[in-house]
């Protein structure tokens, strides 16, 4: 009798065990289901050729999706293998690629431009480059920004107002770091960047070359609309610009780039860097503060960090990435419009309906911080923020 009493407590507990795993798979098959949904009634609403979009949760899960054509004119497919250029999304690259020479103390945060560059206003710091507080104004007040083949050429188009200090995004910063890294190492910023993102995802970064988009078929076709006929929009060598704007990856290595980079350590990190863009009241209940540190924005609400994020817009390519720290969880998107220049639009609310679904479908995490992650190969900020803790 005590035999078959244990068989039964064992029966028990076995299937009690097993249903919260069964509970989990149904909830990811809901999740998807409408994450599907959502990314098709974003792609039908804004007139999206294609849209390539990985998701990820914790360090375990991950969901990969695309719809749509990455060559309209040829009707191929997308794929979540195709690639897309990411626009201003290149600069989180930029700022981590840089950071790791940082680490490895070739330079540090608060040495000055000019200590490597020479020429260059000496009261401009590593750390205003990366975070837009160098007094460099926006390209856009001055037509000719793209006249410049390097960065002395271009200085002398742009409108300065150095040591202000305070956040003015311009994409000239990153170009200058992208000369940064060049200078350094003595190797093109294309190649280092690579050899960086590689290690941290397994996947490539390519950079705007033109041989590479002509011969290979996963890069994702942009065609410019002019009356009735879509013309194909050649990708051409942006040199100076590429640490900005051109480089080109799939959706999930760019989420694998985030996921790898999103610990608590380093969003410390992020946050101990940070200068304030913006504060405003939504209403009476609502405080919103946007603030950028290192490549990253970042937006309090009512004092709480919700997101870390970074949007791209450039010749109708779309691309956004969105990370929850409540929910361990964050995506990416990218998109190309067959509508440019008719129409600009962006990814940037995106978000909103992802977060719509997450707050259904997973819950917030207890302390993110009470886990032990593992940071991504080759990156040694470990030590440094443990000494701070």
């Amino acid at each position: 009798m005590t035999h078959l009493i244990s068989f039964f407590i064992f029966i028990f507990s076995f299937f009690t065990e097993a249903h919260p795993i069964e509970q989990s798979t149904v909830s990811r098959k809901n999740l998807e289901k409408k994450l599907i949904k959502e990314i098709r009634n974003v792609q039908k609403r804004r007139k999206i050729v294609s849209l390539s979009f990985s998701f990820f949760h914790d360090k375990t899960y991950t969901f990969n999706y695309a719809t749509g054509y990455a060559d309209l004119n040829r009707r191929i497919k997308a794929t979540p293998d195709h690639i897309y250029t990411i626009a201003s999304v290149t600069k989180s690259i930029t700022a981590m690629t840089l950071l790791d020479l940082v680490n490895k103390n070739y330079l540090a945060l608060e040495d000055s431009v000019h200590k490597i560059i020479e020429g260059f206003p000496p009261n401009v710091t590593i750390l205003d480059l990366l975070n837009h507080t160098s007094g460099f104004l926006r390209e856009k007040e001055n037509e000719n920004y793209l006249a410049g083949s390097s960065y002395r050429d271009v200085i002398e188009h742009l409108p300065v107002k150095f040591n202000l200090k305070i956040h003015r995004y311009a994409n000239y910063n990153y170009a200058v770091i992208g000369a940064l890294i060049e200078k350094i190492l003595e190797k093109k910023f294309s190649e280092v960047a690579n050899d960086y993102y590689y290690t941290q995802t397994g996947d490539s970064l390519y950079f705007s070359n033109h041989d590479n988009y002509k011969s290979n078929r996963l890069f994702v076709r942009n065609y410019v609309k002019k009356r009735r006929k879509r013309i194909l929009h050649e990708t051409v060598d942006f040199g100076l610009w590429e640490p900005a704007a051109f480089a080109q990856t799939t959706a999930a290595g760019l989420a694998t780039f985030l996921r790898q980079h999103m610990t608590p350590h380093f969003i410390d990190y992020l946050e101990e860097h940070a200068v304030t863009i913006k504060t405003r009241k939504r209403n009476k209940n609502r405080i919103v503060k946007d603030c950028y540190a290192l490549g990253f924005r970042l937006r309090y609400v009512n004092g709480s960090l919700k997101y870390i994020f970074h949007n791209g817009f450039l010749y109708g390519v779309l691309s956004t990435m969105y990370y929850f720290p409540e929910k361990d969880a964050g995506f990416v998107a990218l998109a190309n419009m067959s509508n440019y220049p008719n129409e600009t639009l962006s990814l940037s609310g995106f978000y909103k309906n992802v977060e719509r679904i997450l707050n259904t479908e997973i819950r917030n995490t207890d302390s993110v911080d009470k886990v032990n992650y593992d940071f991504p190969a080759g990156y040694k900020f470990q030590e440094e923020f443990k000494s701070k803790r």
